[in-house]
């Protein structure tokens, strides 16, 4: 069934669709795919700039927390601190003083630490001044970051303490061991403030909105209040990831908003340096990219259609020329159009000429036909007689005959009426195959009383074919062409011999002589030949006989001959089964 959308569609325009459908679903196909595959790579190095970041913030925290360790360790191994520590002196006072005086020695501007305090074990003759940097153990043995100082037993310790807002410390401390005994016999403690420690975190941006904090023992240090830090404070999912320590980053979802938190460890496993930043920021890359790959789709359409267009343009150009010729054909039989190309549309214009020349055939050979027609007719009304009036005198010829006595007369002129009467067959075309025996039976009477009994019929026909149709004087001419040409010139009497039987859907007549033959082959093209108005109509008996067998019955019945062992002819008739 035509779809009603593209019957009034020009083939231009149907055409123009087809190729822009599959152009752009080849360029949603590979866009997507170019997509796919840019968004995962930039979002790769979106990602991977993050954890850049996170790396080099890390490095630098690092850097200044080796520092520190450096400024512990120079103090460790100060020999006045030592000697000051393993032989007092008799007045407290001067040791304090000399102990101060080493500690403030170093880092004199504060930029790496905010105070170093010495912590003296078991050294209960100390005054203990809150306000001192030089001060004993007794009120800090029980403080946890003490306690494992003392368990480290010379490593480094590293704690955060009240990371609330802004007033946080992060502090670093160490055991003084004595040189000789190797007993511990002070604390080393380097306090940095949170803002000199990190201040500058919050000011680096992962993407547009992500950051960079602190966690101490999981607890978030949010030192400028950010509502953006706040969202992790709390956060489950925060914390299963940065205390997992087979990953450094994943993902996770907070508030149905997906971020990417990287962390590291910094010196401590409960201080670390954590970066978030949501995943949509890493996608604003790919997003430019999409736009610019639907933008590129939209144009690359547009240059396709306006190129298709051209294409097209020159492609259905001759079939419209040709549609429009054949839609406004007339009469011109000798119109021919020049062919434009070798393709298919080249071989329409080569089927509209053939077809052409072909109409300018029929219809001459229509004329010629036609013509044929009228001279045939003329000539067979020249040759006919008119056969009642022959048929009326025959009857006054036999009565006249019998009235004087003469039955020979009367027998030749009954056969003669006979003759005449089967050919007349009451006007119509057809007969039984008895009524067509009944006339050559008549007919060879009066051609033995012509030649004096030269030759003799034989009939054998099965009766149970003798009431089928046959075209009327289809034996005759074939038993009169026995006589005029194969007994011409024989010195013996000629026999005719007419057999008949029925094989399958098809009866067989064969009317064999014993004359003087002929070459079958000629025969048999002379009953097949053109007709040619030319000719007497004399010379297409046979033809004639031929041409009606086959238009009443089909093209595989006719008339066919042969030699026979006699050295005579023999004429086949071939005809279909048929009732009258």
């Amino acid at each position: 069934m035509p779809n009603k959308f593209t019957w009034n569609l020009s083939i231009r325009t149907k055409l123009l669709l087809s190729y822009l459908i599959i152009i752009a679903i080849c360029l949603s196909f590979f866009g997507t795919i170019v997509w796919k595959t840019a968004s995962n790579s930039l979002r790769e190095e979106s990602r991977a700039t993050v954890l850049q970041t996170v790396n080099l913030a890390y490095e630098t925290l690092t850097a200044h927390m080796v520092d520190v360790e450096d400024i512990l360790l120079a103090l460790q191994a100060d020999q006045v601190i030592l000697n000051t520590l393993q032989y007092p002196a008799a007045n407290i006072i001067d040791d304090i003083e000399t102990l101060e005086s080493e500690l403030l020695s170093v880092d004199i501007f504060r930029k790496k630490v905010s105070s170093i305090k010495l912590y003296l074990l078991d050294r209960g003759d100390f005054p203990s001044n809150d306000d001192s940097i030089i001060l004993t153990d007794e009120k800090i043995k029980n403080e946890p970051w003490y306690i494992e100082t003392v368990k480290n037993d010379g490593t480094f310790c590293w704690n955060v303490f009240h990371a609330s807002g802004s007033t946080g410390i992060v502090t670093a401390s160490r055991l003084v061991l004595d040189t000789q005994t190797h007993q511990p016999i002070a604390v080393l403690r380097a306090d940095i403030d949170l803002l000199q420690f990190a201040g500058k975190l919050e000011q680096i941006k992962l993407g547009k909105q992500g950051t960079l904090f602190l966690a101490a023992d999981n607890h978030i240090v949010n030192l400028s209040g950010s509502a953006y830090i706040n969202r992790f404070v709390n956060a489950p999912g925060l914390s299963k990831i940065i205390n997992n320590s087979t990953i450094d980053n994943g993902y996770t979802d907070i508030d149905n908003i997906e971020y990417l938190v990287s962390y590291r460890d910094l010196k401590h496993p409960s201080l670390k340096l954590v970066g978030a930043v949501q995943c949509t920021e890493l996608d604003d890359s790919s997003t430019f990219v999409g736009q610019a790959i639907v933008f590129t789709a939209l144009i690359s359409l547009l240059l396709s259609l306006l190129i298709l267009s051209f294409i097209l343009q020159n492609i259905t150009a001759p079939l419209h020329r040709l549609a429009n010729t054949m839609e406004n054909f007339t009469d011109n039989l000798n119109l021919r159009m020049e062919i434009p190309s070798n393709d298919i549309i080249g071989k329409l214009y080569k089927s509209f000429n053939t077809m052409m020349s072909t109409i300018s055939n029929l219809i001459e050979d229509v004329n010629t036909l036609f013509q044929k027609q009228k001279v045939s007719e003329l000539k067979a009304l020249q040759a006919q007689i008119n056969p009642h009036f022959l048929y009326n005198t025959l009857d006054s010829i036999n009565w006249m005959a019998k009235k004087y006595g003469a039955k020979d007369i009367s027998k030749l002129a009954t056969s003669l009426g006979s003759f005449f009467r089967h050919s007349l067959n009451k006007g119509q075309e057809y007969t039984t195959i008895s009524n067509e025996l009944q006339q050559i039976i008549s007919y060879v009477y009066i051609q033995k009383v012509r030649f004096k009994d030269k030759f003799d019929l034989n009939i054998h026909v099965d009766e149970e074919i003798l009431d089928y149709s046959i075209i009327k004087l289809s034996l005759q001419p074939l038993v009169e062409n026995c006589i005029v040409h194969a007994f011409e010139e024989i010195d013996y009497k000629g026999v005719i011999d007419v057999d008949g039987y029925r094989d399958g859907n098809y009866i067989f007549l064969q009317v064999s002589d014993n004359g003087v033959g002929a070459n079958t082959d000629e025969l048999n093209k002379a009953v097949n030949k053109s007709f040619n108005i030319n000719e007497p109509i004399e010379k297409y008996g046979l033809h004639n006989v031929n041409e009606r067998i086959k238009l009443y019955f089909n093209d595989n019945c006719g008339l066919s001959f042969s030699a026979n062992e006699s050295g005579g002819i023999t004429v086949t008739i071939k005809i279909e089964v048929k009732e009258l």
